[in-house]
């Protein structure tokens, strides 16, 4: 897997925004039900796919569960619909 880095002289992105468009990505890729991506995934995975570090998504995902913009289940993280559209 490739480990997405910002152009040279451009600042990289925002956590919530990159792992935003990534987690959709995954809602694409690896989807259960609709809006949701394989628990499977792990978070280093995310983190790795993103170039953000575990740590980051880790609090970032939280944060967004805290917000209501990702639920997890028994099977799947869903990312709600209106949050995960990409950028």
């Amino acid at each position: 897997m490739l480990v997405r880095r910002p152009a040279p002289g451009k600042p990289p992105l925002r956590e919530p925004y990159c792992l935003t468009g990534v987690l959709h990505q995954f809602t694409q890729l690896a989807p259960v039900r609709e809006g949701g991506y394989d628990k499977r995934i792990s978070q280093s995975m995310i983190a790795s796919y993103s170039g953000l570090s575990r740590e980051v998504i880790n609090k970032t995902m939280r944060d967004m569960e805290q917000r209501g913009l990702l639920r997890r289940d028994a099977h799947a993280v869903h990312v709600m619909h209106t949050f995960a559209q990409p950028a």
